[in-house]
């Protein structure tokens, strides 16, 4: 990738720490987990608050592992609604594949190509789940590992190709079809936890949420060569 830069800037003091992000017209729209705010950022660098979410039943102690409050996962449909996590679920794939070992099991999630690919944040792998004819899942098979604390990703356009952000590792890798990887960036081009990757052409967006780090959430901003 080339060099990167910054896109916005987010005040850590009021919780903006941006857990995932997605394309929108003129900039990005992305959910800001401490604050609990959907909001949309400019290609200029504007960020507009869309809205607030109600807090959690329990104040968000029955959240898994977190014990706290989480805002995650956005969706941006056609007709420009802004969709994230809530409502009640069901299990649609199971398995060990998608267990976690020592901390977060499946974490970022797409559909492409006929499959439903999951990241497995403790393995450090992505699964690849085919979807049936009747709408139920296959045998989730692993199409990358070696990948060290996988969040979200994003697919390059059409293909197979995979930008991963390593959220403890502080690394965003791209990922080859055959499941080879290379590390494209790194702490030293500015990423603190990269937590969601969304890409537009050969720009691509990095959502910085400096879980640990605790110092300077941010998006970045770079390009595939």
């Amino acid at each position: 990738m080339g060099p990167s830069s910054q896109l916005i800037a987010f005040n850590i003091q009021y919780g903006q720490l941006p857990e995932n992000l997605t394309l929108a017209p003129g900039g990005l729209d992305v959910v800001l987990n401490g604050a609990a705010e959907v909001a949309h950022v400019s290609s200029a660098g504007t960020l507009t608050v869309l809205g607030t979410l109600p807090a959690p039943a329990g104040g968000g102690t029955g959240t898994p592992l977190l014990k706290m409050p989480l805002t995650a996962g956005i969706v941006r449909a056609s007709n420009g609604t802004v969709y994230t996590t809530g409502g009640k679920a069901h299990v649609w794939a199971k398995g060990e594949a998608l267990k976690g070992t020592t901390s977060f099991g499946a974490n970022g999630l797409k559909v492409h190509g006929g499959y439903v690919w999951v990241s497995n944040t403790s393995r450090g792998t992505i699964l690849q789940i085919p979807i049936l004819d009747n709408g139920s899942s296959g045998k989730p098979t692993v199409a990358a590992h070696g990948l060290t604390t996988v969040d979200d990703f994003q697919f390059v356009g059409q293909t197979d190709e995979i930008v991963a952000a390593l959220n403890a590792a502080d690394e965003v890798a791209l990922v080859q079809p055959n499941g080879s990887h290379k590390i494209v960036l790194t702490a030293a081009d500015g990423l603190e936890n990269p937590s969601s990757i969304a890409v537009s052409g050969k720009t691509v967006y990095v959502a910085n949420a400096a879980y640990y780090t605790g110092k300077d959430p941010s998006i970045l901003v770079t390009h595939l060569r």
